[in-house]
């Protein structure tokens, strides 16, 4: 099994330029990393960018960064993004976004099994973000946290 953090923003977007999203991504994607460890599950995150410009997509994604993975280029018809706005997890076309994803590997390759992956939390929009971070527990994001599984009010705000 493997979490997998994905990311959605643009350089365009002004939430996305703000100086605390940056930290509470890592600030989360951190707290995702050691839940996944702690339960020895795999864990990856991915950036995309839906800026019409590649370049100016991966530079954004450095700096907000780091990723596993990277797409850019081709605004909101970039591939990477279809899943998650007209896809499997269809959800609203705004950034930025965070979306928690929890799929099943093939043990042989370690690619991930087709039709396994189910969205565990999506938020949407900078407030989301920073107040997820601020939280430091990833139950909130539906995952088990051992015997407290208590929810936080955030997920009234997320969409599963």
């Amino acid at each position: 099994t493997q979490i997998l953090l994905v990311y959605i923003g643009a350089q365009r977007c002004i939430w996305c330029n703000r100086p605390e999203l940056a930290p509470a991504i890592a600030s989360i994607r951190d707290s995702l990393r050691s839940y996944a460890v702690a339960r020895n599950l795999a864990f990856s995150s991915a950036g995309i960018s839906v800026d019409d410009d590649p370049d100016i997509g991966r530079k954004y994604l450095a700096r907000v960064g780091p990723f596993t993975s990277v797409s850019s280029g081709g605004g909101w018809a970039n591939e990477a993004v279809i899943p998650f706005v007209w896809g499997d997890f269809a959800g609203p076309v705004g950034t930025p976004q965070l979306i928690i994803i929890e799929r099943t590997l093939d043990a042989a390759n370690g690619m991930p099994v087709t039709n396994t992956a189910r969205m565990l939390c999506r938020m949407v929009g900078l407030d989301e973000i920073v107040r997820a971070a601020h939280n430091r527990s990833v139950g909130f994001l539906g995952l088990s946290t051992g015997a407290d599984t208590r929810t936080d009010d955030l997920l009234v705000h997320t969409r599963k």
